[in-house]
């Protein structure tokens, strides 16, 4: 850790592109430091290595979307490779009909998707998404290709198409993320490769006086 610690305070002063693979750990190797590297070509036995720099919104979303492809380009569940997250205390994730205002019923549906535990699908529709812990959707809502870190509430019938949402947001009731491209670039960053990004705690999705999650 001293060596690595070092090696990166040293690039910092330098005018580099400040890059793991490109500048700290290539000088780390002409000083003849000890690095190790993982193969990755056994990992799980995968036939082709598994390996992605995700130091870009685009490339931090599409490595999301690799685990939840059919089959998964890397998977989570393989046995010969555990991947073992953090320990959570709470309830399990559920899924139930959600009313759908016209005095029917709408059913919960998954495609798809990796889902967090806590999580509560009302009638609401997921796929091909990543949805973290403790994120409760409202009946007729409506998320695809996307990313939502946990600790969310999405509004009934609102729409998140290709976005990345971080924690303690309240999407409002008919609220539109990834679908009108022009409208989304004033209100939020979008990446080169259309990629939504509402940040943590936004103050549009914030309730006043009162945080997503119930708390103050």
């Amino acid at each position: 850790t001293e060596t690595l610690v070092r090696r990166v305070v040293e690039d910092a002063k330098k005018t580099t592109s400040h890059d793991f693979g490109q500048d700290v750990i290539p000088t780390m190797i002409r000083a003849g430091d000890r690095v190790l590297a993982f193969e990755f070509a056994r990992a799980g036995g995968q036939e082709t290595p598994y390996w992605r720099d995700i130091g870009t919104i685009d490339a931090y979303w599409e490595a999301n979307m690799d685990l939840v492809r059919t089959p998964p380009l890397f998977s989570l569940h393989d046995p010969e490779w555990p991947i073992r997250s953090r320990g959570q205390c709470g309830p399990p994730m559920i899924m139930t009909c959600g009313d759908s205002g016209r005095g029917g019923e709408r059913d919960a549906q998954v495609h798809n998707s990796l889902i967090g535990g806590g999580c509560v699908l009302r009638g609401a529709s997921v796929r091909d998404s990543v949805i973290g812990p403790d994120v409760h959707f409202e009946p007729g809502a409506s998320v695809s290709d996307s990313v939502i870190t946990g600790s969310v509430r999405v509004g009934r019938d609102a729409v998140i198409r290709r976005t990345i949402v971080d924690k303690g947001n309240a999407i409002p009731d008919g609220f539109l993320l990834g679908v009108d491209p022009a409208e989304d670039g004033r209100r939020f960053h979008v990446s080169e490769g259309g990629v939504v990004v509402v940040p943590k705690e936004m103050p549009l999705f914030r309730p006043p006086g009162r945080r997503p999650d119930g708390g103050r």
